[in-house]
């Protein structure tokens, strides 16, 4: 097993390592990665899972910081982390040891340039996850979006306690009832739950596209003194509320043509760990 040597994929070939020399390599690699973080100044922009692949299950794969992504192995050792293919980006990889868990994290120099990287993950056992990353850049300026769903269930996470829809003014006790009431066949109540999930996307700091921008004013001229249900007894018919509706929907799931992205799309991939499974050993 000592005379063992161990090979690790590296770009389109193969170089026979020993455990000795891996982490020589990690170390030079990561003298170099902080000598130029020093001297950095460009921007560092969240990361998104674009593919992946491996063994999945062997890794416990985690991005909440949109700009780092976190591998940690379910059980053994790190063997080797690879940063290969990197498009236009500089790329560093926390130090680690044992179990700890490897994070990583990329700087886009070129903000008009696509920035992207490979990872590839082993660990004691061999086994082996690659995981494709791209640097997006836009997501800082423009925010993300969030549906309907999430603002309903998420009071406190609304940066304002009213809204105006229409001509009227709501507080927030009453969006959230407008909120919790079916649709049943009445565009108003349907365009009124896209119009106050848009507005509370834009009153949070994204970025709303022109058309938008005219679809929610067009939603407020359309809605006028109407009083939305259950506070009132306003009706539209769907077949009015409709076209408007879709564009605000699209906006608010993030995929509107020139808007922001879905706030689940930048933090893109989890793999929960697996529980161990407790059994009796008799010794």
């Amino acid at each position: 097993m000592n005379k063992l040597k161990r090979r690790i994929m590296f770009g389109k070939g193969f170089l026979a390592f020993r455990s000795t020399a891996i982490f020589t390599f990690l170390a030079v690699f990561l003298a170099f990665a902080n000598s130029s973080a020093s001297a950095q100044t460009d921007q560092k922009c969240p990361l998104v899972i674009k593919q992946s692949s491996g063994n999945l299950k062997a890794f416990y794969v985690t991005n909440a910081d949109p700009t780092e992504l976190v591998i940690t192995p379910l059980a053994g050792n790190w063997r080797n982390v690879e940063i290969i293919d990197r498009i236009n980006a500089t790329v560093y990889v926390s130090p680690f040891g044992g179990t700890q868990p490897v994070i990583i994290s990329g700087i886009k120099p070129d903000l008009g340039a696509p920035g992207s990287f490979t990872i590839i993950a082993t660990d004691e056992d061999f086994r082996t996850i690659t995981i494709n990353v791209v640097l997006d850049c836009s997501t800082p300026s423009q925010g993300c979006t969030r549906t309907q769903g999430y603002w309903k269930n998420h009071p406190n996470a609304w940066a304002v306690d009213n809204l105006s829809l229409g001509s009227r003014n709501y507080t927030k006790a009453e969006l959230l009832q407008i909120f919790r009431t079916p649709v049943r066949g009445n565009g108003l109540i349907s365009l009124s739950h896209q119009l106050i999930a848009a507005k509370l996307n834009r009153a949070a700091g994204t970025s709303v596209p022109t058309d938008v921008d005219v679809a929610i004013a067009a939603a407020d001229m359309l809605i006028g003194n109407r009083t939305i249900p259950p506070i009132g007894n306003g009706t539209l018919s769907t077949s009015s509320t409709s076209g408007l509706a879709t564009i605000l929907d699209r906006y608010n799931n993030g995929v509107s043509p020139d808007g922001p992205p879905h706030c689940s799309d930048i933090i893109t991939w989890e793999i929960e760990p697996i529980q161990p499974v407790k059994t009796d050993e008799k010794q």
